[in-house]
């Protein structure tokens, strides 16, 4: 069975990840402006479930991006497998 991602392909959505974590934190010091800041998703509650909705709706974004150099950068990543695998192991079923 081949793997889902490449080796390149697994670092490029290592750093997604981090960067989705780490902006969803409850606030960041925003060091050029010099001030503390509220995260990209910290309105999110701190529930699974949401954060990884957002992450979801964060990916179906890059995915559809117009920008060139979005889409060079991540023109074979296969995101509708990678959400569809999160959502159906991650998210709560409902019936």
């Amino acid at each position: 069975m081949e793997p889902l991602l490449t080796p390149h392909q697994c670092r490029l959505f290592s750093e997604l990840y981090w960067w989705f974590s780490s902006n969803h934190r409850q606030h960041y010091f925003d060091s050029r402006k010099r001030e503390l800041r509220m995260g990209a998703y910290a309105t999110a509650p701190k529930d699974n479930a949401s954060v990884l909705t957002r992450f979801a709706e964060y990916l179906r974004r890059l995915a559809g991006s117009t920008k060139a150099t979005v889409r060079k950068r991540y023109e074979d990543m296969p995101f509708d497998i990678i959400i569809d695998l999160e959502t159906r192991t991650f998210m709560p079923q409902r019936r």
